[in-house]
């Protein structure tokens, strides 16, 4: 009996081995984190990227990793370290700043902040080499810096990399966090997959190659794991909405263990990041996470057996033209020219379809399929959508704008330089501007067949402190109650005649609206903005809807430099 009793001993001892054994991927020493901030799956995809490429087709990916709403940087940085979300950290906003705000926060270390990934390494691993390397003067306002054996920040991505590349071969550091803001920055000054940042992302390839290379030269190869990603997209100059192309980016593991050229079927989200790290170096998750490790990425795991099997949304296509010359807009302006419209789908979306409709009618799965650029002969409001076998987008619309010269569209514009000015001046009357001239609609918008303004030369030759009067006439089709709204990167004020409707009075990227009643007719209209620093963007929309009227970009056909 006791020999019986000893051998089940045994064969149970080894069954619990065996089973503690399987539960994490083996042999992973070393864990490599490469955070591009702003890179999106269409940047991802419509760059030239071949270390990217390849640590994808050698390794498994998602192309829907979801981002913590809102889609600013700090709250889905922050979810990434704590394996948390903002609910159990306070961080929503870039104000953020561990253990400074007075959040009850849902679990606090010794040190009253949040616990970070560096902390639960530091705990299960006392013996870790740790580092983070960044561009971003508050990216440690997130974690507990003294956990680390080395946090540095840098001015260029490029110093990233050399010091990120000259650390590993030095010290081949068991946690490494390289963080990237390049497509970031460029987005907001340049536009979302503008030439600029898909110049920036393949510039980035070539950082991530030189880490990589830096892992291989440690020695340390075949027993790392990298893991690339990003905290949310974007949508022309900005991000910290709720669109798909702000919610979705990539996620990219490669290195020991992991399958290779694998297409990652499970729902990810931002704050899975710490669990996966947890979960290749073998680290027990605490309870409070809301993060689950990504199992199937690496061998030897399987997808959940209770995926989903509903229809997903699909990513949205997206309306091509000449430049980036927007903010939360698609479409343009022509003068004196019909517009060709131009949609695309994202590059692994071939099998859906793009359905469109010219009257404002949510498209459906019988609308017009777009196969082909096609022109339009009037101003129009074109919504599309993404229709797939598993699901459907939500719709997009693109405003196509035609100004007619003849039929007397256009605005006056007045740019001034006002140097010693740090907001709106009070009164434009004595002051003297640098620039006159005829444009077709409120902002520094391009039109799509050429500038035909001067505006934007103009403005071109000054670097801060400028401001600019546009004014004109509005023809409103019919009696109604109308909402004006402005959006802008400087102060702004929108007139009626002599009425302010609107008036944004922050510096900063800001957008305010105003009610006023209006007959049929044309109405004085005049719109004034200054903006501080034009690094910062020199961005300025103007919309207007009613109860009859969907909101839209006031259209270059409704207004006019005369009664």
């Amino acid at each position: 009996m006791k020999k019986i009793l000893a051998i089940i001993g045994i064969a149970t001892i080894t069954m619990l081995t065996g089973c503690r054994q399987s539960e994490f991927p083996k042999g992973i020493e070393h864990v490599v984190i490469i955070g591009l901030d702003g890179l999106s799956v269409w940047g991802l995809q419509a760059s030239n990227t071949p270390c990217l490429d390849s640590l994808m087709q050698n390794g498994a990916y998602s192309l829907n990793v979801r981002s913590i709403l809102p889609t600013v940087s700090t709250p889905n940085w922050t979810a990434m370290m704590t394996g948390t979300g903002p609910e159990a950290t306070g961080a929503v906003d870039n104000s953020w700043v561990n253990g400074a705000l007075p959040y009850p926060h849902a679990v606090i270390d010794k040190d009253r902040g949040v616990p970070t990934i560096f902390r639960l390494i530091r705990e299960q691993m006392p013996d870790a080499v740790m580092a983070c390397v960044h561009n971003w003067d508050d990216f440690p306002n997130m974690y507990d810096v003294k956990q680390l054996d080395l946090d540095e920040d840098y001015t260029e991505d490029a110093e990233v990399a050399r010091r990120s590349v000259e650390y590993i071969k030095e010290k081949k550091p068991n946690f490494m966090f390289c963080y990237f803001t390049d497509p970031d920055h460029t987005m907001h000054i340049r536009g979302h997959l503008s030439p600029d940042y898909l110049d920036i992302v393949e510039t980035l390839d070539g950082y991530v190659r030189q880490i990589v290379d830096a892992v291989n030269d440690a020695g340390i190869a075949d027993k790392t794991v990298f893991m690339i990603m990003s905290d949310h997209g974007g949508i022309f100059y900005a991000h910290g909405g709720h669109t798909f192309e702000e919610l979705n980016t990539p996620f990219i593991f490669n290195g020991k263990g992991v399958k290779k050229n694998y297409r990652i079927k499970q729902q990810m989200y931002r704050y899975d990041l710490a669990a996966n790290i947890a979960f290749a170096l073998g680290l027990e998750i605490p309870q409070y996470w809301t993060g689950r490790p990504t199992q199937p990425a690496f061998e030897g795991f399987d997808e959940p057996k209770n995926l989903r099997h509903q229809a997903e949304v699909l990513p949205s296509p997206a309306f091509i033209t000449k430049e980036i010359n927007e903010t939360f807009l698609y479409g343009g302006y022509w003068v004196d020219e019909s517009p060709t419209v131009r949609i695309d789908s994202r590059p692994d979306m071939q099998d859906a379809q793009v359905r469109y409709t010219t009257d404002l009618q949510e498209p459906t799965s019988a609308s017009s399929l777009y196969e082909k650029p096609f022109k339009l002969d009037k101003p129009t409001i074109v919504m599309a959508k993404t229709f797939g076998e598993n699901g459907e987008s939500v719709s997009v619309r693109g405003e196509y704008r035609i100004a007619d010269t003849k039929a007397g569209n256009g605005l006056n514009y007045a740019l001034y330089h006002c140097p010693d000015a740090k907001s709106m001046p009070t009164s434009f009357a004595n002051l003297t501007p640098v620039a006159m001239g005829i444009c077709y609609e409120f902002g520094f918008h391009t039109p799509e067949n050429g500038d035909k303004t001067g505006l934007n030369d103009a403005l071109g030759r000054y670097s801060d402190h400028i401001a600019a009067v546009f004014s004109g006439w509005i023809e409103i089709d019919e009696d109604d109650a109308y909402t004006f709204s402005l959006w802008s990167t400087g102060g702004s004020k929108l007139y009626i005649g002599n009425e302010l409707i609107v008036n944004n009075r922050s510096n900063g990227h800001t957008g305010n609206s105003g009610d006023i009643e209006l007959t049929k007719g044309r109405h004085p209209i005049r719109v004034e903005c200054f903006h501080n620093d034009q690094a910062k963007g020199t961005i300025l929309n103007a919309h207007y809807e009613s109860r009859r009227m969907s909101k839209q970009m006031i259209p270059a056909q409704k207004l006019f430099r005369n009664r």
